[in-house]
C-alpha cells in the first residue's frame, strides 16, 4: 500500500450556539478544558483523533469525551443538541447545521489531514487514472 498526503485542512471548535464562547471571535483550546467533547472515534480516524488529543494536551489537558460520533456530520448534530463541544475539519462549517457556531482556535491548533491511500500494484486502469488525477492536482504531493 503507498499513501500520499494530499492537503491539510484547519480545525475549528464547533460549540453549541448558546455556550457560553460562542460570542468570542476566536478561542484557545485551553479554554475548553472543563467541556464535554464529542469525537470521531479514533478507530474510524486514527489521526485526526490523535491530532485533537495531542493539541488538547499542549493546551495542558486531556479532553473529557463525552460521546463518540460514528460519522463527522452526527459530531456536528451532536453538538447541536448540546451534548458537548468537538474539533472538527474547518469544511464541516458548511453543513447547514442550525444550533451551531463554528470558532477558529486561537494559538497552536491541529489540522485535519486528507491522504490517499491505495495498493502499489494491482490497480485497475481506471483506479491508476483517478490515482493520477488526485496526485497531479494535491498541493502536497510532489511534482
Amino acid at each position: 500500500m503507498a499513501l500520499w498526503p494530499l492537503f491539510r485542512e484547519e480545525m475549528l471548535v464547533a460549540l453549541p450556539a448558546g455556550h457560553r464562547l460562542a460570542s468570542k471571535p476566536t478561542i484557545t483550546l485551553s479554554s475548553l478544558r472543563d467541556e464535554s467533547f464529542i469525537l470521531y472515534p479514533r478507530a474510524n480516524g486514527r489521526a485526526m483523533f490523535d491530532a485533537i488529543v495531542s493539541a488538547c494536551r499542549e493546551a495542558g489537558f486531556d479532553p473529557q469525551i463525552a460521546q463518540g460520533a460514528p460519522q463527522m456530520a452526527s459530531t456536528v448534530n451532536l453538538v447541536a443538541t448540546g451534548i458537548g463541544v468537538s474539533i472538527v475539519p474547518a469544511s464541516m462549517s458548511q453543513l447547514s447545521a442550525q444550533g451551531v457556531s463554528f470558532k477558529r482556535i486561537r494559538g497552536p491548533r491541529p489540522t485535519a489531514e486528507m491522504s490517499l491511500v491505495c495498493p502499489i500494484q494491482g490497480m485497475s486502469q481506471v483506479a491508476k487514472k483517478f490515482t493520477d488525477l488526485v496526485l497531479q492536482r494535491s498541493p502536497l504531493v510532489s511534482k
